[in-house]
């Protein structure tokens, strides 16, 4: 695609991913002071008496990280170029940031007493945030983009296996014949037919199947 003139960027949404600045523009929460906090870091600072301050701050800078992106993403339609752009915003994902309405005034840890009320508040939170950036994104877009919004896994907390690969898989594709969507697409098929439909490609469908 950089071929044919689009621009890459990557927002981050608490994934921070190596070497990415090798592949695309990244915009990244600066966290307090401008610094960014490594998952490394993060992890070294939890196993030590610092535990408390750093979990507490490290939640923090995990939740701005995700409310950064929102901001960020909603300004991509004013790029000029062709733009491609990904983000990967970890929410709903323990530690529970959020609840119903907004950031928590106390984090809910990682627990098995907490999956329900903090899967749920987040749950609701993000689905605000996701209706309100798409909404901003379309009014904003002078071309109509291309929109994929996808989960990366399921419910990791139940016993049924199926569950854990089922996700949220939806598709705009504007000026498009929507019925070559099926079902049980999976992601491996979600660029392929996205090319085939936009850049006049012919790769061929892969096999939809969740291991």
């Amino acid at each position: 695609m950089k071929s044919v003139g689009y621009r890459y960027i990557y927002v981050t949404g608490g994934v921070p991913l190596n070497d990415m600045e090798r592949y695309a523009e990244v915009y990244s929460y600066s966290g307090l002071f401008g610094l960014r906090v490594s998952n490394f870091v993060q992890s070294l600072a939890d196993t030590t008496a610092l535990s408390p301050p750093a979990r507490y701050l490290g939640g923090l800078y995990g939740a701005n990280s995700i409310l950064y992106a929102f901001d960020a993403l909603a300004e991509v339609p004013n790029i000029e170029e062709p733009t491609f752009c990904y983000s990967h915003i970890i929410c709903p994902h323990p530690p529970w940031f959020f609840d119903s309405d907004g950031l928590r005034k106390s984090i809910l840890p990682q627990s098995g007493t907490n999956v329900q009320q903090g899967y749920v508040g987040n749950l609701l939170f993000i689905n605000k945030k996701v209706e309100t950036l798409i909404d901003e994104i379309l009014s904003k877009s002078s071309t109509p983009p291309i929109i994929i919004l996808q989960g990366d896994h399921g419910l990791w907390w139940v016993e049924e296996a199926h569950q854990h690969y089922e996700i949220l898989n939806a598709y705009y594709l504007p000026g498009k014949d929507n019925s070559i969507l099926y079902d049980t697409i999976t992601p491996v098929n979600s660029f392929r037919i996205v090319f085939n439909l936009y850049f006049d490609t012919d790769y061929e469908l892969l096999e939809d199947e969740s291991k």
